[in-house]
């Protein structure tokens, strides 16, 4: 199997942020989905409020996955 592209929410939290650091040790690329502007370019902007999404910045991804807290 070739290296897993795994987009994430909730990646700066604690269960978030220790999964995307499993799968880079993985060697998987992961994408954050952050909630403010991206630092990076390993970083996807989402806004509830606006919906504002780049939905074509999935098109790679394999799995997304939920780590938000409710």
């Amino acid at each position: 199997m070739g290296k897993a592209v795994a987009a994430i929410t909730g990646s700066s939290g604690l269960i978030g942020s220790a999964l995307a650091a499993a799968l880079r040790v993985a060697d998987h690329r992961v994408l954050r989905i952050v909630h403010r502007a991206p630092a990076n370019s390993e970083e996807l902007h989402l806004s509830p409020e606006s919906g504002e999404f780049d939905r074509d910045a999935l098109a790679d991804v394999d799995v997304v996955i939920s780590s938000t807290a409710t």
